[in-house]
């Protein structure tokens, strides 16, 4: 099914429909972005505002709660009382959410990130016609097809299939098919822009 953000034609697209497209993309990838920030950063925010308190006291209830019910039973051994106790359980817990926040924003950035360069490269076969005919050169095309639809369909047929093909491939191979029609911005070779294919790569691994 046609990506509704880059539903327009691989020939014959106007100014006016490209420039909305693409702002429609970097829109919804900013979107992600600044959800994943948030994400990233709850557990910290969460910690200023008091929550390791909140949590502690609750922990805190439980253990009291099990002693004297008796679910818990109090040793010797027991060298701490149920409130330090609650505090290190704390700990524990917030660490986790802490990984577990970082985990999500990792994944939340990492699929917005790797469509908007799906996406993008299909704005480069516009862009760059010559380039993208070079790839798909080797693909067949029946002269039947030839003689009732001319060149120029069963071209932009097959343009269509490789770029739907290119969704299902790594975000690296994403990478590559973008900068082979687009280029490399000279600013991002040097800081503060600095980002290039290495940097991509290990960002795709800490995903996986």
């Amino acid at each position: 099914m046609p990506d509704a953000f880059v539903n327009f034609a691989l020939r014959g697209a106007t100014h006016e429909e490209l420039g909305v497209s693409l702002g429609r993309c970097l829109g919804e990838y900013f979107v992600w972005h600044g959800q994943s920030v948030f994400v990233a950063g709850f557990t910290q925010d969460a910690l200023s505002g008091g929550v390791k308190g909140v949590l502690a006291d609750r922990l805190h209830q439980a253990l009291d709660c099990g002693e004297t019910e008796g679910i818990f039973v109090s040793t010797p051994a027991k060298t701490k009382s149920n409130r330090d106790i609650a505090h290190v359980l704390a700990d524990h817990q917030l660490a986790m959410a802490d990984q577990g926040v970082k985990i999500a924003a990792i994944v939340m950035l990492h699929n917005a990130y790797e469509r908007l360069l799906w996406r993008l490269a299909r704005f480069g076969l516009v862009g760059n016609r010559e380039q993208a005919l070079k790839w798909i050169g080797k693909r067949n095309v029946t002269v039947e097809t030839l003689m009732k639809d001319g060149v120029e369909v069963p071209v932009d047929a097959h343009l269509e299939k490789w770029w739907e093909e290119l969704e299902r491939d790594t975000m690296a191979a994403k990478w590559d098919r973008l900068i082979g029609l687009v280029g490399f911005p000279a600013k991002l070779c040097s800081p503060p822009w600095h980002f290039d294919r290495k940097m991509l790569k290990e960002f795709d691994d800490v995903r996986h």
